[in-house]
């Protein structure tokens, strides 16, 4: 008699599932977002005023000029600071080349995007992460933001970041202190992509105070306020009232 074949295990069949659910959810996305570009104007073609605007900050950075000293520029400076290595690849090729691989670059962030729903979502269920993840992936407001170089998507992936880390806190009296900072950090950079991320500091803060997170709170304000100082203060020092009046009155 032979010896019966081991029958392989199929404990991990259910998690291997749920990912493919979530590549499944990434590539949806990012076809959602190149698939109407590619028909359109392509990734060298005209995309809107704003995300050009954007990108051309990041070009006169790389050259020595600084938003709101030598230019315009009514947003804070992380997004100069973002496109600055797609602008560096421009000068290696061409603009055009470095545009349409930064353009690409923000589709990919919101493949990831659709992702971090579904991961937030999935110690709900299956369902709800998938339908959550598929529902970023299809909604147009979050196609258009991602498909160019819009300030939008990546203050969207430093919020789900945040929210991911600090998503234990729901069920945990406490959290480890490099998760609450790192969580404060992508907060902090979200507010200097887009001023208005102040505004979901704040809720995130809130949210934390009514669990009743109060050390977890105490060291996302500080990681928030630090990242901002960071990124903001050497612009700011080159032109505060410049900078003040662009980045705060203005809005």
């Amino acid at each position: 008699m032979g010896i019966p074949r081991a029958q392989p295990l199929d404990q991990d069949r259910p998690v291997n599932r749920a990912w493919l659910w979530a590549v499944v959810v990434a590539v949806a996305a990012f076809l959602f977002r190149l698939v109407p570009v590619l028909r359109g104007g392509g990734l060298f073609g005209f995309g809107n005023y704003d995300d050009g605007v954007y990108f051309v900050s990041a070009v006169g950075l790389i050259h020595g000029l600084l938003p709101y000293r030598d230019f315009l520029l009514l947003h804070p400076p992380a997004i100069t600071v973002l496109l600055a290595p797609f602008a560096a690849l421009a000068q290696l090729t061409s603009d055009s080349y470095g545009f349409a691989a930064a353009r690409v670059a923000w589709m990919l962030l919101g493949a990831a995007n659709a992702v971090l729903i579904w991961k937030i979502l999935k110690p709900i269920g299956l369902v709800a992460a998938v339908f959550g993840g598929f529902g970023y992936a299809v909604f147009y407001p979050a196609v258009y933001a991602d498909h160019s170089t819009l300030l939008e998507s990546p203050a969207t992936t430093a919020l789900l970041f945040a929210i991911l880390l600090l998503q234990p806190l729901i069920h945990d009296d406490s959290l480890p202190r490099g998760k609450a900072l790192v969580a404060g950090a992508l907060l902090g950079l979200g507010m200097t992509i887009k001023i208005w991320g102040a505004v979901t500091l704040l809720i995130v803060l809130g949210w934390l105070l009514l669990l009743r997170r109060y050390g977890a709170a105490l060291r996302v304000a500080l990681a928030s306020a630090a990242t901002a100082t960071v990124i903001c203060l050497p612009f700011f020092a080159s032109a505060p009232t410049a900078m003040w009046n662009q980045v705060v009155r203005d809005q």
